[in-house]
């Protein structure tokens, strides 16, 4: 009787090892997909950054732009004025870049 307990063990162990191998198999390649998928979303990321690069350097001509209008309109609304405070910021830098 001891035998065909002996043997049904190790068919059961044998079992037990190659679901064992099977499921690392499984594992393993479930790694790799995500692996690959990872790659792949990171690949993408990777490449819309020049894209969103080039739509922030253009908001950021836009916003310039607006700034330089604003401050080209101020100009032309108060011609005086605009001097008056040139000259007055002429003045306090080349004073400080004497010292």
């Amino acid at each position: 009787m001891a035998k065909p307990q002996k043997k049904a063990r190790r068919a059961d162990i044998r079992s037990l090892q190659d679901d064992v191998a099977a499921i690392g198999a499984e594992v393993a390649a479930f790694g790799n997909t995500l692996g690959e998928t990872t790659s792949t979303e990171t690949r993408a990321a990777m490449n819309a950054i020049p894209e969103r690069l080039e739509k922030l350097r253009e908001d950021a001509y836009e916003v310039r732009d607006a700034g330089m209008e604003d401050v080209r309109r101020r100009i032309e609304d108060n011609p005086i004025a605009s001097v008056l405070i040139a000259f007055c910021l002429g003045g306090i830098f080349s004073w400080m870049l004497r010292r």
